[in-house]
């Protein structure tokens, strides 16, 4: 048979011990992450200065992606405002011209 109401010690020191565990647990938490965090630091700012180069690197790059899509776009306005005008001073030259081409690519496509 089973014996109740019999003192037990250690049921009170269980809690304690726990309690224990659980402090010393605390206490290597906090010392490994006093050890880790200086090389944390170390990463963090190696990061912030890699992309700090890399922003540097960014910034003259998009400038110059800027520059020659301007140019682009002011060429391709040239382009078809020398056409407009040529359509417009030969409108029947253009039309053969636009004939003949079609017709060559009409054959090609055969």
């Amino acid at each position: 048979m089973a014996q109740t109401g019999t003192y037990n010690p250690l049921s009170k020191d269980i809690p304690d011990m726990a309690n224990q565990a659980a402090d010393r647990a605390h206490d290597v938490v906090e010392r490994a992450a006093d050890k880790i965090k200086p090389t944390v630091n170390k990463i963090t700012d190696a990061a912030h200065q890699a992309i700090d180069r890399v922003a540097d690197k960014a910034g003259p790059a998009a400038d110059w992606a800027q520059d020659k899509a301007n140019y682009a776009t002011d060429q391709t306005q040239r382009f078809v405002d020398q056409c407009g005008t040529m359509v417009r001073d030969r409108p029947v030259t253009m039309l053969a011209a636009a004939a003949a081409v079609g017709y060559l690519i009409g054959r090609v496509m055969r």
